[in-house]
């Protein structure tokens, strides 16, 4: 009779952990799936960043080059 209600018990227990177990993975999997999401989503978004950054970069460059060719001429004349 002990027995019984032991085996049950056990039984019990290994149901409700290896639910618990499956949720679990589920939501770290649900987790997983949406970070990798997101971490490829903010690679793209690094990576337009960069480029905007470096086209911004250049013409920044490129206009105080144009200056400085400018004040050398003011200074030469």
């Amino acid at each position: 009779m002990h027995m019984k209600r032991l085996n049950k018990e056990v039984e019990q227990f290994f149901n409700d952990h290896y639910k618990e177990h499956e949720e679990l993975k589920a939501e770290i999997e649900k987790w997983v799936s949406k970070t990798d999401k997101e971490l490829t989503n903010l690679n793209q978004k690094s990576s337009s960043f960069e480029k905007d950054f470096e086209n911004r970069f250049e013409r920044v460059n490129q206009w105080l080059g144009k200056k400085q060719v400018e004040l050398e001429r003011k200074f030469n004349e």
